[in-house]
């Protein structure tokens, strides 16, 4: 196996991938029953999964902070609440970062997320990228933005982080407003509908408020959640991340339209230029750091 992998040519194109607030256990390759990850669980059958997997925060800027750089919250000191003096405090300049380890061996570094605030290079994020393009978008928007920079600079080697928004809350819906964004197929099969007395849907206009504020008003007691309401919202959860697995489908396969080629036989890699792939699954909705169990899948394509 070592020889094997010995006279293998080494990556060529590296994907850092964050799935913002997606449970592990709603995961099928981490025995979940319903069929909301179809797509990744392929990608995990071919791959390797990292089931004892942990994130340092519930945050997603601290929590990418600490995968940017390898480092403790603890040492990179990233924080999303404001201090003594009322600032947030961002990455400092004087850490190193996985883009800056890349960019200083000549490969090309781009970053497309969708958290324009957190993800942005507001707080320092940014280090190492030659574009880092953060906006508030769903999957589509994001894969759409990935392929514009890619036909446009078609790098020989090339680094790229994508941040997918779309499990989170916090997505904008078109129309009536749900906690989280689906087809109506999705949210037919996994949720149904809607239980008497469910106040989670609200007509509100694209991109003004975001339902955050009812599942906080939940935890709050400010909203009811009886038992009925709580397994609505949890099926409307999965059928979120249903259609984020089928986005992913769609935009790997806009990788293999590009040229990028997927065949995660490793043993079968004697040669050639071989693109790869990272997948990460961030998990960071969860009241306590300690307790949230993302899943961490790496894949590795031939070219």
């Amino acid at each position: 196996r070592q020889a094997a992998r010995a006279g293998r040519t080494a990556p060529r194109h590296v994907f850092l991938i964050s799935l913002d607030t997606l449970r592990a256990d709603r995961c099928g390759f981490m025995g979940y029953a319903k069929p909301t990850t179809p797509f990744l669980d392929e990608l995990a059958a071919r791959g390797v999964v990292f089931e004892q997997h942990f994130t340092h925060s519930n945050n997603t800027l601290t929590a990418h902070a600490s995968i940017l750089t390898g480092l403790h919250p603890l040492a990179h000191a990233v924080e999303h609440e404001p201090g003594a003096d009322g600032e947030r405090r961002g990455l400092a300049p004087g850490f190193d970062t996985l883009a800056e380890a890349f960019a200083v061996e000549g490969w090309a570094t781009a970053a497309f997320t969708a958290h324009k605030a957190w993800l942005g290079g507001r707080f320092g994020l940014d280090q190492g990228f030659e574009v880092m393009d953060a906006a508030w978008r769903d999957a589509p928007a994001v894969g759409d933005a990935f392929v514009k920079w890619h036909e446009a600079r078609a790098p020989a080697r090339f680094f790229a982080f994508l941040h997918f928004f779309d499990a989170h809350s916090d997505v904008a819906a078109r129309g009536a407003t749900l906690p989280y964004e689906s087809t109506d197929e999705l949210v037919e099969q996994f949720a149904g509908p809607p239980p008497p007395g469910f106040t989670g849907r609200r007509e509100r206009e694209p991109l003004k408020g975001c339902c955050t504020d009812w599942l906080r008003a939940v935890h709050e007691g400010r909203e009811p959640l009886p038992d009925a309401h709580r397994e609505h919202v949890s099926g409307l959860y999965d059928a979120g991340i249903a259609k984020l697995d089928r986005d992913l489908r769609a935009f790997f396969g806009r990788l293999e339209a590009l040229g990028v080629r997927v065949d995660p036989d490793l043993e079968k890699h004697h040669g050639g230029n071989a693109p790869g792939y990272m997948l990460t699954e961030v998990f960071e909705g969860a009241a306590e750091p300690e307790l949230i169990q993302p899943t961490f899948v790496t894949y590795f394509p031939a070219a």
